[in-house]
C-alpha cells in the first residue's frame, strides 16, 4: 500500500500467469539489436468507464484467461532472461515460468489522470516495477480499478524482449483474445532473432568497433564500467539513469496551426522539397535544446532518433516479427551549426540522418554492435534523443472497452529523451515531452515557444 497527498493505490499480491499449453523448453537467441537497451520499459493505458460493463472481478479474470492463451503464441514472454555460461551474453530461456499479473485499486479518477499534459511522477504507482535482473519475469502488468469505474493498464516489458512495435503487437493480440477472438485467428508471431545475427565481415573486430565509435566522434562517452557522473550528477549505470529528482518534466502542446507555421517556415527558403511533422519538430526541438544549454560554439553535439528497420532490411523480416529492429539514426555537428542555422538547414540534417538508415547501414551496425567491447552511451548533455510515439496507434488498443483515452510512458530510464505523442487519432495537436534541469528548462521553453502563426 502506498499513500501520498494526491491519491492512494492499493496493490494486491502479484500472481504468475502461465501459458495454457506449455511449449518445449529452449533458449531464444538475442541479436545485437536486442541488447542495445537492457532495461524495463513501462507504459500506461487509460480506459474510461463508459464501455466497461463488467465488474472488476470479471474484467481481471478475463484478462488473466486471455493472457494464458496469448502466452502460448508469445511464449518468450513467459520465460526468463539469463546469461549464457559459455559466451556470457544474455539470452531468453523459454521455460514457461510465467508472466507477472498484478491487481490494484485506487481512489483516483480517470479524468484526473489521463491527460497528455500530465507529467506527475505519481503515475508510476500504476506500474509494478521489477529490477532488470536475471531470474525476474520479463513482462509485468498491473490492472488498476479507479474510483470512477475506469481502468488503468500498466504494462512493463524487458527491452531485450520487445521493441515498441513488438510490444504493441503482443498487447493487441492480448486485447483481441480478451474480446473473444479465437487464438487460431491471431497472427502467428515469429521469434527467430537469428535473422538479425551478425554476418561474416571483411572488417576486423577493431574496424567494426570503430563503426560504432565513429558515430560518437567528439561526443563524450558514459560507460557502465566507470563510476564517473554525468553532467547532471547521475551515476552512469543503466539502473540509475532515471534517478534525477532535480529534473523538471514538461509537456509542450503544439497546435495544428503551430505545426503548419513551422513547416511553412522550413519550406520558405526552398532548401527542402518536403517536410514531415517529425522532421520539423525534431529540428526545432534540437535547436531549442542546444540553445538552452549555452555550450561553447565549437563543441560537438549529436541528434539521435530510433528508426524502424522492418521496412528497410533485406531480406525482409516475417510480417509478425517479434524482437528489436530499431536502429539509432544519428547526426553530429558543432553547436554553432545548430544554434546559428535556419530551420530548413537543420531539417535537412534530420532528413539525411533518416535517409542514411538503409539495409547496408543496418547490417553494418549489427556487426559493429556485436564486435564492439565498449558498452557506452553518448553524454546526455551533448546528445539530443527524439522518439516519435505518434507512429504507434496506442489509442486502438482494445481489451473490450473500446480504445484508450490516452497512453504514456512512465518510469523512463532516460529523462532527457524528447517524446513526441498525440492524444488520439482525431487530435491533430502534437505533445512534446522532455526533462531538463530547471534553469535549462526555462531557457528551452523560451526558445521552443518562439512560434508565432499568422492566426495568433
Amino acid at each position: 500500500m502506498e499513500e501520498t497527498n494526491k491519491f492512494l493505490v492499493t496493490v494486491e499480491e502479484p500472481i504468475l500467469v502461465y501459458p495454457e499449453t506449455f511449449n518445449s523448453e529452449h533458449t531464444l537467441y538475442l541479436s545485437p539489436l536486442d541488447l542495445q537497451a537492457p532495461l524495463f520499459m513501462y507504459t500506461l493505458y487509460f480506459y474510461k468507464k463508459d464501455n466497461i460493463k463488467s465488474s472488476t472481478d470479471i474484467v481481471f479474470d478475463a484478462l488473466k484467461e486471455a493472457l494464458q492463451k496469448v502466452l502460448v503464441l508469445y511464449y518468450p514472454a513467459a520465460g526468463r532472461l539469463r546469461h549464457n555460461l559459455e559466451t556470457g551474453k544474455p539470452e531468453i530461456e523459454c521455460n514457461n515460468q510465467g508472466a507477472l499479473l498484478v491487481r490494484a485499486t485506487t481512489d483516483a479518477r480517470i479524468e484526473e489522470l489521463g491527460d497528455p499534459m500530465n507529467t506527475d511522477p505519481e503515475l508510476e504507482k500504476f506500474v509494478y516495477k521489477l529490477r532488470p535482473t536475471s531470474g525476474n519475469p520479463v513482462i509485468v502488468t498491473q490492472v488498476t480499478a479507479c474510483a470512477c469505474g475506469g481502468i488503468v493498464i500498466g504494462f512493463g516489458s524487458r527491452h531485450e524482449l520487445f521493441d515498441a512495435f513488438s510490444a504493441l503487437q503482443f498487447l493487441s493480440a492480448w486485447g483481441a483474445v480478451t474480446r473473444g477472438t479465437p487464438l487460431s485467428e491471431i497472427p502467428i508471431p515469429s521469434h527467430n532473432r537469428e535473422l538479425l545475427k551478425p554476418k561474416q565481415s571483411e572488417l576486423s573486430l577493431s574496424q567494426q568497433s570503430l563503426l560504432v565509435m565513429k558515430k560518437f566522434d567528439g561526443i563524450p562517452l558514459l560507460t557502465r564500467a566507470d563510476e564517473k557522473k554525468s553532467w547532471e550528477g547521475t551515476v552512469t549505470d543503466f539502473a540509475s539513469l532515471g534517478i534525477r529528482p532535480q529534473y523538471v518534466m514538461k509537456v509542450f502542446r503544439l497546435t495544428k496551426e503551430m505545426l503548419d507555421y513551422l513547416k511553412q517556415k522550413a519550406m520558405e527558403s526552398g532548401e527542402i522539397e518536403k517536410c514531415s511533422t517529425f522532421d520539423v519538430v525534431t529540428a526545432h526541438a534540437w535547436q531549442a535544446r542546444v540553445q538552452s544549454l549555452e555550450m561553447d560554439p565549437f563543441e560537438k553535439v549529436m541528434l539521435r532518433f530510433p528508426v524502424d528497420g522492418r521496412t528497410k532490411i533485406d531480406p525482409p523480416l516475417p510480417p509478425c516479427f517479434i524482437g528489436n529492429v530499431f536502429i539509432m539514426a544519428s547526426h553530429a555537428c558543432t553547436v554553432s551549426d545548430i544554434r546559428d542555422s535556419s530551420l530548413s538547414s537543420i531539417v535537412k540534417r534530420v532528413q539525411q540522418a533518416k535517409a542514411d538508415v538503409k539495409n547496408s547501414y543496418i547490417r553494418n551496425m549489427i556487426n559493429a554492435l556485436a564486435a564492439t567491447q565498449i558498452k557506452a552511451l553518448p553524454s546526455f548533455r551533448e546528445t539530443t534523443i527524439v522518439t516519435d510515439w505518434t507512429r504507434f496507434p496506442h489509442h486502438l488498443l482494445d481489451f473490450g472497452w473500446g480504445g484508450t483515452i490516452f497512453a504514456t510512458q512512465v518510469a523512463m530510464p532516460l529523462l532527457d529523451v524528447i517524446f513526441l505523442t498525440s492524444s488520439s487519432s482525431k487530435d491533430e495537436d502534437l505533445y512534446v515531452r522532455l526533462g531538463l534541469l530547471p534553469n535549462y528548462m526555462e531557457k528551452f521553453e523560451q526558445h521552443f515557444l518562439q512560434i508565432q502563426p499568422e492566426t495568433n
